[in-house]
């Protein structure tokens, strides 16, 4: 039984000698043989060394759609990601791909131009997009351009040249440091938020004002009709005034929650007071802290994996004791509750 296809397919000897076959998309046996012709012309052009074998692999990548080469560049496998770029890294290389591919008009590795890319940079800057954002687009294509060139998809990468703008020129937001107001108040919060989660009135919320919430009694009202209002400066003390009154036939729970609130409120005042990172941190010890009292500061190690004497940093000499008192305060409890389960059990 013969099945006649409906579109030609071109069979052809490559450089190497092997036959290939090659669907040339014609549904006219004029424009298919066109096609033939212009393949074997290339492999000519091969074997007198007109050009290269990368020259000739390069030019069948030049037809393949850009969205194509895009799919096959975000599943790659890099030294990093032995399996595989992470779903999160695959999303947003995708994403800012197929916004440049739009916005520039790339359907093919082809198009791929320098001056299109720079352009870009400057329309989006002039629309307000910050200098760091645009230059993460860029990076992303550039990256994309080198791994063409690995896989012979490009001989050379095109927008290599393009260059990266001064993110600290234009920055959106400047950084200061938090006032001692500021500190008071996130200090405040950090350590009564737990508990006055659970003292968040309720709210309609078909309501215009949400933060207009008042105390529903029906128990046979539904979930999706009303949500709890949000916690502010203002109703933080009255919240936790009703999460302790909710919550008083539970009064484990509410110790659990305070002291929730004492780790947070040391750890930001910690930070403060040391000038620490969140990663330096945890890896500092209190045991190797030290003093004296006619000294304003004192000194404590935090091992690193450089070293393993570790490095020592100042503090304000108030810090240990502020957390000293914290961990007594949490031993206490916790040894309070072990004594409680102990006495409650048969």
């Amino acid at each position: 039984m013969t099945i006649t296809a409906a579109r030609f397919t071109a069979r052809y000897a490559d450089a190497d000698g092997r036959w290939q076959r090659v669907a040339t998309g014609c549904r006219d046996e004029v424009a298919a043989r066109a096609v033939l012709a212009e393949l074997v012309r290339r492999v000519e052009l091969v074997n007198a060394n007109v050009i290269t074998p990368e020259q000739d692999a390069v030019a069948d990548q030049q037809t393949v759609p850009f969205a194509e080469h895009v799919e096959a560049f975000v599943t790659r496998r890099t030294k990093h990601a032995p399996n595989g770029v992470t779903l999160v890294g695959q999303n947003n290389s995708r994403a800012r791909l197929t916004r440049l591919a739009n916005d520039c008009g790339f359907r093919v590795l082809s198009d791929l131009r320098s001056e299109t890319l720079d352009r870009w940079m400057r329309d989006r800057l002039a629309d307000g997009m910050s200098p760091a954002n645009i230059n993460e687009f860029r990076n992303e294509l550039v990256i994309f351009a080198n791994w063409c060139v690995r896989n012979k998809r490009l001989l050379v990468n095109p927008v290599n040249d393009v260059p990266k703008l001064d993110a600290t020129s234009n920055s959106g937001r400047k950084r200061r440091s938090m006032t001692e107001g500021e500190l008071v108040k996130l200090l405040r919060v950090a350590r009564w938020r737990p508990l006055a989660e659970f003292g968040r009135l309720r709210a309609n919320k078909k309501a215009e004002d949400v933060n207009a919430a008042i105390e529903l009694t029906e128990s046979k009202s539904k979930r999706g009709k009303w949500t709890y209002s949000p916690l502010t400066l203002d109703n933080l003390e009255a919240s936790v005034d009703r999460a302790r009154e909710r919550l008083k036939a539970n009064p484990q729970f509410i110790a659990k929650q305070e002291r929730l609130g004492r780790e947070r409120e040391l750890i930001f005042k910690t930070l403060v007071l040391t000038g620490l990172r969140k990663g330096n941190w945890h890896r500092s010890r209190l045991g190797n802290s030290t003093s004296t009292p006619t000294s304003r500061s004192s000194r404590c190690t935090r091992r690193t994996k450089r070293t393993a004497k570790g490095t020592p940093f100042p503090f304000e000499s108030t810090w240990p004791m502020t957390c000293g008192s914290g961990c007594k305060r949490s031993k206490t409890n916790a040894a309070g509750q072990a004594t409680r389960t102990a006495s409650e059990s048969p």
